[in-house]
C-alpha cells in the first residue's frame, strides 16, 4: 500500500499492519479478519454450537450475556458481508444489539488491538438483480433505526456548513461527545439520540496540541461529556492527529474501511470536506463521483457520514450543487447579531430528506466551546425569558409556589396566564431557572435560579 500517496503524509504506526495491496473481502464466517469464535473464546464466552441461518452464521451461546438465566436462547450472528448482530429469544432482551453485547463482553477494549486483522484477496461478488413492484415495497415493514431522530438516519448523510471561524470543528467535538453519551432529551431537546454512538473522526485542521487544549476546556466546563470520550476515536499520525486523503483513492478508501470496522463505528466524521477530495469543487460531476465513493464506503461499513463544509464569499454553501443534492440532511451555521460579546449561532435545518425540518434555533457558543440552546437575540422570547429571571430575582431567587412566579410574570409582562406559563417554560428550557423539588403528583412545587 502506498501510504504516502493515500494520506499526503507519513501515517507512521496507524496502519503498520496493513502492508498489502490486497483489499479485504467479506466471508460468511470471518469477514475482514474478525474471527467471532476467537473473540468469544478470548473473553470466556462459551459457544455451544455454530449453525447457518440464511446467509448468516450464528454462534449459539450457552448463556445470554445480559442474563445468565437465559440458557440456550442467545446467539451472536455474522452476516455474509461481516456485520455483527445479537439475538436472544427472551422477551426482556428484545432490542439488544451487537453494540450492547460487545460492551458487556469486552467493555472499552479495542477489537483492533485484540485481534489480528487478516487480509483476503479481492473478489468481485456479482450482485443479483431482481424485480419488485411499488406495491410490494409499500407493504414492507420499515424499522425506525435513525441514529439521531430528525437529523441523521442510518447510512444517511449530514452536511454541516458555515463560514470560517464560526467554530465548526469545535462543534464537531461537542456533537460527537454528546452523541457518545446522550442526555435523555437528546440534542438541545430537539433531536433524540437512540443510543450511545461511536464516531470515527478524520480531520485535517487541528493538531494534537490544539485538540488537547480544546478538549481540556470542554471537559472542564462539561465533565459529563467525558463519559462518552472513549466512543470518539480519531487517527494518530506520528505525534499528530491530522489526516488527509482522497475519497476516490482505493488506498485511502481501505484506510477508512479498516479503521471504521476496527472501532465498530456508527458515524464517520470528515472535517472539512475539501481535505478529502482532489476535484474542482465547482464541478458537479467530479464532486458527485467523490461523494458517491463515500456512499459506498459508508454502506460497506454500515456508518452514517457527517461532513463539515465551508461557506463561499457570498455566505452560501460552497461549491457545486451536487454537494447539496447528495446530502440527505443539512444544518447551516450563521452568526446571529447580538448586543454583547456573546457568539450566538443561528442554526438552520436546511434539508431533511426523510425527516420533518425543524424551525431555526439558536446556540450560544461559550468560551469553553460548548454549544448551548439559547433564545433568539433581541427577540420577544429573549425579552420574556429575561422578564422571568427578573421576577425571580425580585422574589429572592426562589419561590415555593408556581402561582407566585406566574402572577409576578403576568404583572411584569401584562399578559395572560398562558403566556406567563410559556415564558417560564422557555426560561427552564434555556436553563435560566429550574424547578424545585417535585410533589408526589410529579408537578413542581416552585422555581429557583439556575446555578
Amino acid at each position: 500500500m502506498n501510504v504516502q500517496a493515500a494520506t499526503n503524509g507519513a501515517i507512521n504506526g496507524l496502519l503498520e499492519k496493513y502492508k498489502t495491496d490486497e483489499a479485504p473481502t467479506p466471508t460468511p464466517n470471518n469477514s475482514n479478519g474478525f474471527d467471532v469464535a476467537e473473540y468469544l473464546n478470548k473473553y470466556g464466552v462459551k459457544v455451544i454450537k455454530t449453525k447457518s441461518h440464511g446467509s448468516s452464521k450464528l454462534y449459539c451461546l450457552e448463556h445470554c450475556v445480559f442474563n445468565s438465566e437465559h440458557k440456550n436462547e442467545a446467539a451472536i450472528g455474522q452476516t455474509v458481508d461481516g456485520k455483527l448482530f445479537y439475538q436472544c429469544f427472551h422477551d426482556s432482551c428484545k432490542g439488544r444489539t451487537w453494540h450492547d453485547a460487545r460492551q458487556v463482553i469486552s467493555g472499552s477494549d479495542r477489537i483492533a488491538e485484540r485481534l489480528e486483522v487478516k487480509k483476503q484477496p479481492t473478489v468481485d461478488n456479482e450482485k443479483k438483480i431482481t424485480l419488485i413492484t411499488y406495491g410490494e415495497i409499500s407493504e414492507m415493514e420499515v424499522k425506525n433505526d435513525a441514529l439521531v431522530e430528525g437529523l441523521l438516519g442510518r447510512r444517511e448523510s449530514l452536511i454541516i456548513s458555515g463560514p470560517s471561524g464560526i467554530g465548526k470543528s469545535a462543534f464537531s467535538n461537542f456533537l460527537t461527545l454528546v452523541a457518545a453519551s446522550p442526555p435523555p432529551d437528546g440534542l438541545w431537546g430537539k433531536f433524540k439520540i437512540q443510543r450511545p454512538l461511536t464516531s470515527f473522526v478524520v480531520q485535517s485542521e487541528n493538531g494534537m496540541a490544539a485538540q488537547t487544549v480544546r478538549l481540556s476546556k470542554l471537559f472542564k466546563a462539561s465533565p459529563e461529556l467525558t463519559r462518552g470520550a472513549e466512543r470518539v476515536i480519531t487517527t494518530k499520525v506520528g505525534t499528530d492527529c491530522r489526516l488527509t486523503g482522497s475519497l476516490t483513492d482505493p488506498d485511502f478508501q481501505n484506510i477508512l474501511l479498516d479503521s471504521l470496522e476496527a472501532v465498530n463505528a456508527d458515524i464517520l466524521v470528515l472535517d472539512p470536506l475539501i481535505s478529502y477530495h482532489g476535484e474542482d469543487e465547482n464541478d458537479n460531476a467530479a464532486m458527485r463521483r467523490s461523494l458517491d465513493c463515500l456512499t459506498i464506503i459508508c454502506d460497506k461499513a454500515d456508518v452514517s457520514p457527517i461532513l463539515y463544509h465551508h461557506y463561499n464569499k457570498n455566505g452560501q454553501t460552497r461549491g457545486a450543487s451536487s454537494i447539496r443534492d447528495w446530502a440527505a440532511n443539512m444544518l447551516l451555521m450563521d452568526y446571529a447579531n447580538t448586543d454583547d460579546d456573546r457568539v450566538v449561532i443561528k442554526m438552520t435545518h436546511d434539508k431533511a430528506r426523510n425527516f420533518q425540518q425543524q424551525p431555526c434555533f439558536y446556540l450560544d457558543r461559550t468560551p469553553d466551546l460548548t454549544f448551548l440552546l439559547c433564545e433568539k437575540p433581541g427577540g420577544r422570547q429573549e425579552d420574556q425569558t429575561c422578564a422571568v429571571v427578573d421576577c425571580l430575582l425580585d422574589l429572592g431567587g426562589c419561590v415555593s409556589s408556581q402561582t407566585i412566579l406566574i402572577d409576578a410574570v403576568k404583572e411584569k409582562l401584562r399578559c395572560g396566564r398562558t403566556t406567563a406559563q410559556r415564558a417560564i417554560k422557555n426560561a427552564i428550557n434555556f436553563k435560566k431557572i429550574m424547578p424545585t423539588k417535585k410533589e408526589k403528583n410529579g408537578a413542581s412545587s416552585g422555581y429557583k435560579l439556575s446555578k
